[in-house]
């Protein structure tokens, strides 16, 4: 039968493909949360919103020559997602959800 892809070997994929292109990778495992403050962000939209501002500013900054393989990084953050893993086994600020 068809094995299956290790995660470590899916998140070290991962951040081979995110280094290699001059992405900041630890800026994203890096917690910048500023600790439990308490806001009315009840539903969490606000913490949403600035998790997706800070990934999306890390990964526009890649300055690598060949810029992100797509294929490679969304195909390996879908099966981490799907089996509920994280994309990196340190802890990280951004959720495998908020990467994709």
């Amino acid at each position: 039968g068809a094995q299956m892809i290790p995660n470590e070997w899916l998140m070290e994929i991962v951040s081979a493909c995110l280094e290699s292109c001059g992405c900041d990778v630890d800026a994203l495992r890096q917690d910048t949360s500023g600790g439990s403050q308490q806001t009315d962000d009840e539903w969490g939209i606000l913490k949403f919103s600035r998790s997706v501002s800070r990934t999306r500013n890390i990964l526009l900054a890649s300055s690598g020559p060949l810029g992100i393989d797509y294929d490679i990084v969304v195909s390996a953050l879908l099966l981490l997602e799907k089996r509920g893993e994280p994309f990196c086994e340190l802890e990280c600020s951004v959720s495998t959800q908020d990467l994709l």
